[in-house]
């Protein structure tokens, strides 16, 4: 291997010592792919212009070992989904086992509607833990590099602490090692960014607003750290800032389809419904999404503008005609018109018995005058809102 010319190369595949002029490896007999040296000083054209057999030779290698990698990647592609579906079998599986666990340690019988609610809700939950351990993986080196100087042992053993109840889908037992460890921290906008959001995830919104708002103090200032101070707002019930954030948000951001949509739920959740409207005309011609409509619609069944709601919840539900939150709407909308032969078939056109409950609940609801609480069985739903908005991906890959 010594000398200016080197002749001799490893053979990827067994690690053999081989000949470069060789084809095929001596031992293994497989295609060596990569060659460790070559004789650099040789031209790669021979005396009558044409390239030599080396160089197409390693042409041929290159090609190779791109087309092996190729190949890899798709395998990995495919592993990674299978492995993706497989988690979420089992977190699915072990929020029914768990429920059912509970259910049969309080009572004999078990109530299988009841039952469905209760595992639905559970497995919901953990959907959230796995999002939010992804979330934690991505950043934890971000968390770790602003380990302080004093107590730094501590801080990293807090964050492995958290990352071991994030493993076990213990993920709620997260939050208090990460609040220990986000005041030993200081100034560490990435941790405090992610204990917003844990705190909005378990309903902890006042902590969700003080975490985000020490966000903001970041320079540069990530547009997403705003998105998540004023999604927490919202949720904290601070329509006031939320509208503030949602301005600066638009300003920084420009008018897309994110901070038009929220600033209509802002105003929405304010009783402003005209100009609630309006944001979602905006928003909806940025983006044919589903959401705006809905609040459209429902913006203008408050403002008792029933045909301009009509017309929109037609529109809708030609690009969304399996929506069960038009049709919701749509049997709404009969029931003010007065017309319960139509409401009739709208809800006889529901699968689900659930669906028809809160019909039926809603006819009762007309009847009995309590039209506020009529109309918040039609309201658009906030979890609903949320994802739209990416709420439960607030830091950009």
């Amino acid at each position: 291997m010594k000398g200016k010319h080197r002749t001799s190369f490893i053979c990827q595949s067994c690690g053999a010592l081989i000949d470069a002029r060789s084809q095929r490896c001596g031992t293994c007999g497989r295609n060596p792919v990569i060659q460790t040296s070559f004789r650099g000083s040789e031209s790669v054209h021979g005396p009558d212009g044409a390239p030599e057999k080396n160089q197409s030779r390693c042409s041929g290698e290159c090609d190779e070992l791109r087309s092996q990698q190729s190949r890899l990647q798709k395998e990995n592609r495919s592993l990674a989904a299978s492995l993706e579906e497989l988690e979420k079998e089992l977190i699915v599986t072990k929020a029914g086992l768990e429920t059912l666990l509970g259910e049969l340690c309080g009572r004999k019988t078990i109530d299988r509607r009841g039952f469905i609610g209760k595992w639905a809700s559970q497995a919901k939950s953990d959907f959230k833990g796995l999002r939010l351990r992804e979330l934690f993986l991505s950043k934890k080196w971000e968390f770790l590099g602003d380990s302080p100087g004093k107590n730094g042992s501590k801080y990293r053993s807090l964050i492995a602490g958290a990352e071991s109840f994030f493993a076990a889908m213990e993920w709620e037992k997260a939050y208090p090692p990460l609040v220990s460890a986000e005041e030993l921290a200081g100034e560490s906008f990435p941790l405090a960014a992610f204990m917003a959001r844990f705190a909005a995830e378990t309903g902890k919104f006042a902590d969700a607003v003080r975490y985000a708002s020490k966000a903001l103090e970041e320079k540069p200032l990530p547009l997403e750290t705003i998105k998540l101070a004023a999604l927490s707002n919202l949720m904290a019930g601070n329509p006031g800032e939320a509208r503030k954030l949602a301005d600066r948000w638009i300003r920084e951001a420009g008018e897309g389809y994110e901070p038009l949509l929220f600033k209509a739920c802002v105003k929405a959740s304010s009783g402003r419904w005209d100009e609630a409207g309006k944001y979602c005309e905006k928003a909806i011609r940025k983006d044919e999404g589903l959401i705006p409509r809905l609040i459209l619609a429902f913006s203008l069944l408050r403002q008792k503008k029933r045909g301009p709601a009509k017309k929109v919840l037609d529109a809708a539900s030609g690009f969304y005609p399996a929506s069960p939150e038009i049709k919701h709407m749509q049997h709404a909308l009969h029931l003010l018109n007065g017309a319960l032969e139509e409401a009739v078939t709208v809800r006889s056109t529901f699968p689900e018995a659930e669906d028809v409950i809160l019909c039926r609940k809603r006819e009762k609801l007309l009847n009995a005058k309590k039209i506020e609480r009529f109309f918040e069985t039609v309201e658009p739903d906030m979890e609903m809102v949320m994802s739209d908005l990416n709420a439960d991906r607030p830091f950009p890959e």
